[in-house]
């Protein structure tokens, strides 16, 4: 069964993730070098009242684009979720798809040497997370013939310690399943169902040895869960989007938790087509990186939210499909299909990387470098291997 994650690259790669979508307050593009960075989009089309958008045109890339690049796996592979590595550079989850083996975690230096590369029977899978917690690794899959999640502990050179399935409430499943760290050395779950199934939501921690601790649902409109995070002032904050009774489409939504997944509150933000992909904590809220994915438009959605989920500004970028983003010291980098991308404190775009290769799925920020994998495209390449990664070095330091 594909993901939602798929279902998005699918659409992406005929053309489009679209859709317009407006978080109230929004500070307002100034001038970073780029004519489009304003407070309209570049087309001419008026914008709506509290949006910034910008249109990124192709750049050529500087001498200080790739340090490194390494093509490794086969054509099955999927670059799953990065993280710094215990020690130096990136470790990289990757799905093996129909291998011999359940899953596969690589470590790159900063030079491109391959410090790990472990290989971990696992069940067969269709998604997963990736996490780093303080004494190792953790990664959450779907088990394709489960209804539960599996998590899987790693040691820091990506040694098995232990795997369990984590049961959830009845008639409830693990679809759209986000992992985020526990301050106490756990892990936290979210979930939420997809359109065709019961309106539900979830959250679940478990303590440093996988068992769980707490276990809350939350009914909403059909929220689809993309990431779960803990907050800087004490619980958790998960990010996906919702299809309220109310709105065509889909908008993007936040419920924040206490520390023990009792709800506190929840906010719909305004947009169309549009949803949350991944969230980071911040100091007075967070930064969430979102998409809008009509058929005919494709545009990354970067935005600040405060402590209570209201929104402090948003910057929208046309013409890309993004994939994943990380918090910099001075600002975001930002992953899509075919570029990373870097913004300001404020969002406005500061600069961009382009690769030998394109479908960039992953990105992470290790002390020196930006550390990025995605799939070699099978059609235009022929022969193995499928998958690169690469490191930048790091526009902020």
């Amino acid at each position: 069964m594909p993901s939602e994650q798929s279902r998005r690259r699918f659409l992406a790669s005929l053309g489009g993730v679209a859709g317009v979508g407006v978080l109230g307050a929004v500070a307002r593009s100034g001038s970073t070098g780029d004519a489009n960075t304003t407070g309209r989009r570049g087309s001419g089309r008026a914008g709506s009242a509290g949006r910034s958008t910008a249109t990124i045109a192709p750049r050529t890339p500087s001498q200080s684009d790739a340090v490194w690049t390494e093509t490794f796996g086969t054509q099955d592979d999927t670059p799953v979720g990065a993280v710094p590595a215990h020690g130096e550079g990136a470790a990289l989850l990757v799905s093996p798809r129909e291998t011999d083996y359940g899953l596969r975690v690589v470590q790159f230096l900063h030079d491109g040497t391959t410090e790990v590369d472990a290989r971990l029977d696992a069940p067969e899978w269709y998604d997963g997370w990736f996490v780093r917690v303080d004494d190792g690794y953790v990664a959450v899959t779907h088990a394709s013939d489960e209804s539960r999640p599996w998590i899987l502990s790693l040691g820091p050179d990506g040694e098995r310690r232990w795997d369990r399935y984590v049961k959830l409430g009845d008639a409830l499943e693990a679809n759209s399943t986000a992992i985020g760290r526990r301050p106490d050395g756990g892990v936290v779950l979210g979930g939420g169902m997809g359109e065709d199934e019961d309106r539900v939501a979830w959250a679940l921690g478990t303590d440093a040895d996988g068992d769980r601790e707490w276990f809350h649902t939350y009914h909403l409109d059909d929220f689809r869960v993309s990431d779960i995070t803990a907050r800087h002032d004490g619980g958790y904050l998960l990010v996906g989007e919702s299809r309220p009774s109310s709105v065509e489409g889909t908008v993007p939504t936040l419920l924040a938790t206490d520390e023990y997944g009792g709800e506190q509150w929840r906010r719909t933000l305004a947009g169309y087509a549009e949803g949350a992909l991944r969230v980071f904590p911040r100091s007075g809220g967070a930064a969430i990186l979102g998409e809008i994915f009509d058929y005919d438009r494709q545009e990354v959605v970067l935005s600040v939210v405060d402590d209570r989920g209201f929104p402090v500004w948003r910057r929208a970028f046309e013409g890309l499909a993004p994939t994943d983003f990380v918090p910099l010291d001075e600002g975001f980098a930002v992953a899509t299909r075919t570029r990373l991308f870097g913004t300001d404190q404020l969002g406005r775009r500061d600069w961009d990387r382009t690769f030998e290769y394109e479908d960039m799925q992953v990105v992470t920020a290790t002390e020196e470098q930006l550390f990025v994998a995605g799939q070699v495209d099978s059609m235009d390449r022929g022969g193995s291997p499928k998958l690169w990664a690469a490191g930048v070095s790091r526009p902020d330091r």
